[in-house]
């Protein structure tokens, strides 16, 4: 994976470390720049392990959303047997379904690059932005496989038209690996 450009400043040395790890073998290893809780005296995580904080939280607020409107759809829904409810929580499923999984997403990409280790010599420096977006992409092209291995594990009866559906993917799978080249050559990797 690609380091990031965030490296510790000069006098980082100052700087308290980044507490995530701190009792475990491979702390981190970044400088605290960020405060976790608004109580903190101090800054407690690096930006990196504060952005997947964050990202963490937005994932489970959503998941906390679909939970309440699956609820919602098997309680009060259910009960008034509305045509119009059914539609709308509908909707609510759905919209809650995708930004659910958009937030997943990119807390598992924060997450990798948060967890990466010191930049070894001679390793390109790439802005966070940039390491998130080659992170994602990779996410993107690695999830289309899996998801073809999950298929052609399935039993031929399970899904119609299953081979259609596997060259799909297998196709999303090589668009997905094309648009991950072309970022890393944009990149100069």
């Amino acid at each position: 994976m690609v380091m990031t450009e965030t490296q510790p400043p000069a006098d980082s040395e100052k700087l308290p470390r980044c507490r995530v790890g701190s009792k475990a073998e491979n702390p981190c290893w970044r400088p605290a720049v960020e405060k976790q809780f608004p109580e903190d005296e101090g800054p407690t995580l690096c930006a990196e392990h504060a952005r997947e904080s964050s990202l963490i939280e937005d994932s489970d607020e959503w998941q906390s959303a679909l939970y309440a409107i699956e609820e919602w759809k098997r309680g009060p829904v259910a009960e008034a047997r509305s045509g119009y409810l059914e539609r709308l929580v509908w909707r609510m499923l759905e919209e809650a379904r995708e930004e659910f999984a958009k937030a997943s997403a990119a807390a598992y990409a924060a997450k990798i690059l948060a967890d990466q280790g010191p930049p070894e010599e001679g390793e390109p420096r790439l802005t966070s932005e940039q390491a998130e977006k080659l992170t994602q992409l990779i996410i993107r092209a690695d999830s289309f496989v899996n998801a073809r291995a999950a298929l052609e594990d399935l039993p031929d009866e399970a899904v119609s038209d299953r081979w259609v559906t596997i060259h799909a993917l297998v196709t999303a799978a090589d668009e997905a690996n094309e648009e991950v080249n072309r970022y890393k050559a944009e990149l100069g990797l």
